[in-house]
């Protein structure tokens, strides 16, 4: 977690992630990349572990990325703006 409480704000030359259940939280947010794409993304880690011949796959979801502002969201990119869920 991320948290402000009152202005948020990121700036990076290439991409901004947000992953494995961060949250982002400020009145104000600014969130720049210049060259790249602001990404938004929730996590998947699979297991496989053998025992005995037998593979079992485990595979554990995070929670929901997000970005929360009680005022104003500004979200600024030299490419994309992507939410994967």
């Amino acid at each position: 977690m991320i948290q402000a409480g009152n202005r948020q704000g990121m700036l990076a030359t290439d991409s901004i992630s947000n992953s494995r259940g961060g949250v982002i939280v400020g009145r104000e947010i600014n969130a720049t990349a210049l060259t790249g794409d602001i990404i938004n993304k929730r996590t998947v880690i699979t297991f496989k572990p053998e025992d005995d011949g037998y593979q079992l796959r485990n595979d554990v979801v995070s929670d929901a990325s997000c970005f929360e502002a009680a005022d104003t969201i500004n979200l600024s990119t030299g490419r994309d703006i992507t939410e994967h869920r």
